[in-house]
């Protein structure tokens, strides 16, 4: 009786992780940047997402995690332009914007993309405001609108957001050190 139970002791594990990874599930997707993952999983995710996009192609929620799993695979991949050969799956963002676009024009998901593929510059200021006017609690986005309303002297923008902002609890802890430290 006590080998069946060290037995089923080592093997239990065994079975599930070889059930987990060869069922693997899409997951919620982060920036790197708060939460580090191997390369591999992120380019394993955006093929999952991807399959989500194929099913759904109006969903929010499936673009926005395909866009991040990309976004996550290209700097875990140290910003290599060639990042895309890697698996058919990957897209640049600049492909994926269009696409949302042409699935979901005017809508949250579209206007926060475009807005961070595109960078911080005043014009591509319009796509961060109309995106946080439509869902100003969206995880990650006051970051964003934040670096926009400095970089352009917006300085009761940047006061208003960094309020909301500090409600959420959501910093990384580089910032917060950032900020004690300067």
């Amino acid at each position: 009786m006590k080998f069946v139970y060290v037995f089923l002791a080592l093997v239990t594990p065994a079975i599930c992780l070889a059930q987990t990874s060869t069922n693997p599930k899409p997951e919620k997707q982060i920036s790197f940047a708060r939460e580090t993952k191997p390369h591999t999983y992120y380019v394993q995710q955006a093929e999952l997402w991807w399959k989500e996009v194929q099913k759904d192609s109006t969903s929010e929620t499936n673009w926005y995690n395909y866009f991040r799993a990309c976004r996550n695979a290209w700097g875990s991949d140290d910003w290599k332009s060639d990042f895309i050969k890697e698996s058919p799956y990957l897209k640049t963002g600049d492909d994926i914007v269009k696409l949302i676009y042409a699935h979901i024009p005017d809508s949250f998901t579209y206007y926060y993309l475009s807005y961070l593929n595109g960078g911080f510059g005043k014009e591509n200021g319009e796509n961060i405001l109309k995106a946080y006017r439509m869902n100003p609690n969206f995880e990650g986005i006051h970051s964003s609108v934040v670096s926009y309303a400095a970089s352009n002297f917006k300085d009761s923008l940047r006061k208003e957001v960094n309020k909301a902002w500090y409600k959420t609890n959501y910093f990384s802890p580089s910032l917060l050190s950032y900020t004690i430290m300067s």
